[in-house]
């Protein structure tokens, strides 16, 4: 119950997180922190996932969470909780597996607030040693949030993508702007893409556009946040048929070519 409810504030940072005992910021911090690194959580949707793809996953795993980058990550979370719209922890750290077992060369991802997805994926592709992300983000405002029915936010005084540590960035190209105008002049560009995570718009009409612009040019994997707002998931999964699904915690959509 208290995991569910802090992997909740993390997408809606203006819930008061009840739990917390008074003891100052310092304090509260690493409650926080204790629970970002408690790793249970991920148990259950590691084995799920290391049945769909077949591999043994624990390598990865352990790869990442004993990683000095990733506990410098996992500690700025905690610092600047209060003001945060992430991605989920458990996802995310699925996320570096998936990207250490395709070995992309061009990762696609719309949405990105703080970084905590983009700073994982490129955690990856350091260790790949190959591979670049590419980025697309509609800057943050309480007027888009209302539009799209969703609660972005990023500290104050932060800008997109803070939490990417400079030394990963040479991977990275980050894109302000509509994905709706951003995101085909990229694949026309590149002509491929062998990851793609939906992270932005999550209306039904936006995210199925989305699918549907990268489709055409992906070589692997679709991932999508979000998909338990509503049917475009499943919908657009109910199309394709050259393709294995996977869910995790009913949040994030996995799309296997194959």
């Amino acid at each position: 119950m208290i995991l569910s409810k802090i992997n909740k504030a993390i997408k809606n940072p203006d819930k008061a997180i009840r739990y917390i005992l008074d003891g100052g910021e310092k304090g509260r911090q690493k409650k926080i922190f204790s629970v970002i690194s408690d790793y249970k959580q991920d148990i259950i949707p590691l084995k799920e996932l290391q049945s769909f793809l077949g591999i043994n996953l624990s390598e990865y795993y352990n790869e990442l969470i004993t990683n000095q980058d990733y506990k410098q990550i996992e500690i700025r979370l905690a610092e600047n909780w209060r003001n945060l719209g992430a991605f989920g922890l458990t996802e995310c750290r699925l996320l570096y597996i998936i990207c250490r077992i395709v070995k992309p060369e061009i990762i696609i991802e719309t949405g990105v607030a703080s970084g905590l997805s983009s700073a994982i994926f490129l955690l990856a592709l350091e260790k790949n040693d190959k591979g670049h992300l590419y980025s697309i983000d509609l800057p943050p405002s309480q007027e888009l949030n209302i539009e799209i029915g969703q609660h972005t936010t990023i500290p104050k005084n932060k800008r997109i993508g803070w939490i990417v540590p400079d030394s990963l960035r040479n991977r990275w190209t980050l894109e302000l702007g509509d994905s709706k105008k951003i995101l085909p002049q990229i694949l026309d560009k590149l002509k491929k893409c062998d990851l793609f995570l939906h992270d932005s718009n999550h209306t039904y009409e936006h995210m199925t556009w989305e699918y549907e612009t990268v489709w055409p040019f992906l070589k692997n994997m679709l991932l999508s946040d979000d998909i338990y707002r509503h049917g475009a998931f499943d919908d657009f999964v109910a199309k394709h048929n050259n393709c294995k699904t996977y869910k995790i915690s009913n949040r994030m959509g996995i799309i296997k070519l194959v």
